[in-house]
């Protein structure tokens, strides 16, 4: 089955065709951490996941026609994507407070 990929930051680097997003073709049944293998990528710097439009882990089963966005720790080595989604969620309510702050009121 095939898939589309899409390799975020350094992780180009494992496209089998220097491109960050690239048709792939994978076997059926196949899941995330399949997938990454086989891009010969390290499973640990593929440390977020998303599956479409949803956040998923390396076991998520993958279907023909999926769109698999591989994102690498954001700043020095692996974390683990619980820790990582909570830095997301906390990096959006201060982003919000400093959009707050910024915009100037009217009188």
């Amino acid at each position: 089955m095939r898939v589309k990929v899409e390799l975020q930051a350094y992780l180009e680097q494992y496209s089998p065709n220097g491109q960050d997003t690239f048709d792939y073709e994978i076997p059926d049944g196949a899941r995330v951490k399949d997938l990454v293998v086989k891009l010969g990528m390290p499973e640990e710097l593929a440390s977020v996941i998303i599956v479409g439009n949803t956040n998923a882990d390396p076991s998520h089963p993958l279907q023909e026609g999926d769109r698999v966005t591989l994102i690498p720790p954001l700043a020095g080595g692996a974390a683990e994507p619980s820790r990582l989604k909570r830095n997301f969620v906390r990096f959006g309510k201060v982003a919000a407070w400093l959009a707050g702050a910024l915009i100037p009121c009217s009188s």
